[in-house]
C-alpha cells in the first residue's frame, strides 16, 4: 500500500509544479483518482476487515460459526453454541455489547490460531455459552500435543 500511495503522491507533486499541459493535468488527476479508489477498495478494505470482522456485524453467533470456514479443515474446528445464547441473540442482536463481542471474538481467534499452529491437534473445539446473566463463557480445547483447555468468563454488567 505504501508504494501505491507514494506513486500517487509523486503524480500530485508533478501537478503542483505546473509543468504539464491542461490535458496532461486532467489525465494525471484521473490516474490519481483511479489509484486512490483502487487503494481504498483493495487495501484499506482489508485493514477494516482485520480491525472489525464483517461477520461480527451479523452477530456473535454467525461470527463464531464462521471460524470453521476461516481456519480450514486441518485441524477440524468444531464450534459449539449454547441454545440460550443463540435464542437471546436472535431476539435481541445487541444484548451483548459491541466491545464484548469484539473482545471475545479476538480472544477465540487468537486461541484458534495458536492451536492450529502449535498443538498439532486433529480437532479444536470452541464453545461459547452464557454462564449466567450478564456473563459469557468461552472455552477452547484441543486434542493435540499441548492438550490445551482454556476457559474465559466475561462479565459486562
Amino acid at each position: 500500500m505504501r508504494e501505491d500511495l507514494l506513486l500517487l503522491k509523486s503524480h500530485l507533486q508533478g501537478l503542483l509544479k505546473g509543468t504539464s499541459s491542461a490535458s496532461e493535468t486532467t489525465r494525471l488527476l484521473g490516474d490519481v483518482i483511479d489509484g486512490l479508489n483502487q487503494v481504498i477498495e483493495q487495501q484499506v478494505a482489508v485493514l477494516i476487515r482485520q480491525l472489525y470482522p464483517a461477520t461480527l456485524s451479523q452477530g456473535i453467533v454467525p461470527a463464531f460459526l464462521s471460524f470453521a470456514d476461516r481456519f480450514g479443515a486441518t485441524p477440524a474446528i468444531e464450534v459449539e453454541m449454547d441454545e440460550d445464547l443463540m435464542s437471546r441473540e436472535k431476539a435481541d442482536p445487541n444484548w451483548v455489547p459491541e466491545q464484548v463481542k469484539l473482545a471475545v471474538y479476538r480472544i477465540a481467534e487468537e486461541a484458534l490460531t495458536q492451536a492450529t499452529k502449535h498443538a498439532k491437534a486433529g480437532k479444536v473445539t470452541v464453545r461459547l455459552d452464557t454462564a449466567r446473566e450478564g456473563w459469557l463463557r468461552l472455552t477452547v480445547q484441543d486434542g493435540g500435543q499441548a492438550l490445551i483447555r482454556k476457559a474465559l468468563l466475561v462479565d459486562w454488567r
